[in-house]
């Protein structure tokens, strides 16, 4: 009401209701596409440049509140495992370091495979690399990451809670041949049951997939009040959605696939926090979140029993003779260490056979070529990455 001189010269009613404070953790990662961008060479470096920087942005950001203090998340550990292979020993050990530290977390699957190609035997050398460098680290190996791929085998569930993985992170891509997975299971996290029911864990179809603040440039052109807009936004779906928690896990890369760190994401977040009381950011891990969100709300959780149907794996028609030769070596690389196991153990050529199930793990990767590999089939750019 507007009262002058005891005369209401307006009036109305609204109603306010009231906010829900919520805390969003960035989970701050680079998507992993083996190709698809750039050459698969050109790939690997850069994916080391970001572990590089991240190491740096880490140590930087120390004297930050803790929320504002970088955190780097691997995604996948296809770049790590080549940087403790190739690299110096002074850099080997850097990164090492930051491992131990907490600044950089490792994601327990080699790469962001279509897991439904693969056998058993696969399955768990997926997760092999990340449990020798946490031995290494002395750290819990206790979270996943899948991007982009939509649908997912079920046989990955106990693979995962016998290497000590509780989280599992899904994020999506958000436009091509999903069918209903964000529409059905985006935000809705669940416990994902084992076929035998032993084993479960936390998994969460992130509703906004991988991609939210991808732009298609550069991290210096990130246009900050657009990413303030698209939080904002997303913040209010949740509510319209009837979103009840208030705990937000949410996936922060920038510029494209393979995108590097946010070298301003330390200061963008002090500034949020200074100008907003809700939501709170933070950077965080997969497990720092789940953890938090398990803690909170996780007796009250459902459980999920079945397999998340592949919606990709029939790209393998398009490398049907490849996609069988693959297999067939699989097969063979499992006799073979069966019968060094029995008759020549002392013999077993243990670096031979890595790398043999290195690149049986790749040829799953998800990319399968360069992004104009349809439009343009006879480019450098496709053949080479062929």
């Amino acid at each position: 009401e507007v009262v002058v001189d005891g005369q209401m010269l307006y009036g109305m009613s609204t109603r306010i209701l009231p906010v829900t404070q919520r805390t969003i953790y960035l989970i701050h990662h680079s998507h992993v596409d083996i190709g698809y961008t750039h050459v698969q060479e050109e790939v690997l470096e850069k994916q080391w440049e970001w572990l590089e920087m991240s190491i740096d942005l880490a140590d930087k950001s120390q004297e930050n509140p803790p929320e504002a203090r970088f955190k780097w998340n691997v995604e996948v550990m296809w770049a790590v495992d080549q940087y403790l292979r190739n690299k110096p020993e002074e850099k080997r050990q850097a990164l090492l370091d930051a491992i131990s530290k907490g600044w950089i977390e490792l994601d327990a699957f080699y790469g962001n495979n279509l897991l439904a190609l693969s056998n058993s035997e696969e399955l768990v050398r997926m997760t092999e690399s990340a449990r020798e460098v946490a031995k290494l680290c002395e750290v819990d190996l206790e979270s996943a990451m899948i991007s982009d791929i939509p649908g997912w085998t079920w046989g990955m569930v106990p693979v995962l809670a016998k290497s000590g993985v509780k989280y599992l992170s899904l994020g999506t891509n958000q436009g091509h041949r999903i069918g209903h997975t964000i529409r059905d299971w985006g935000d809705r996290p669940f416990y994902w049951l084992s076929p035998s029911g032993k084993e479960r864990v936390l998994t969460w179809i992130h509703g906004a997939g991988y991609s939210l603040f991808h732009t298609g440039l550069g991290y210096e052109n990130l246009n900050r009040e657009l990413a303030e807009t698209k939080i904002l936004e997303y913040i209010q779906q949740l509510h319209a959605d009837g979103y009840t928690y208030d705990i937000v896990p949410l996936r922060y890369n920038i510029g494209s696939d393979n995108g590097p760190p946010d070298k301003m994401l330390s200061k963008f977040v002090m500034n949020w926090n200074d100008k907003y009381v809700t939501p709170k950011l933070v950077i965080s891990t997969v497990s720092e979140s789940f953890g938090l969100f398990e803690e909170k709300y996780g007796i009250d959780l459902p459980e999920v029993s079945g397999d998340f149907t592949a919606f990709w794996e029939d790209g393998a028609i398009s490398s049907a003779r490849e996609t069988a030769t693959t297999q067939r070596s699989s097969e063979r690389l499992i006799q073979a260490e069966a019968l060094y196991a029995m008759l020549q153990p002392e013999n077993y050529p243990a670096e031979a056979f890595r790398d043999c199930w290195t690149e049986i793990l790749l040829f799953n990767e998800h990319t399968w070529g360069s992004w104009n590999s349809i439009s343009e089939p006879e480019a450098e750019f496709t053949t080479h990455q062929w």
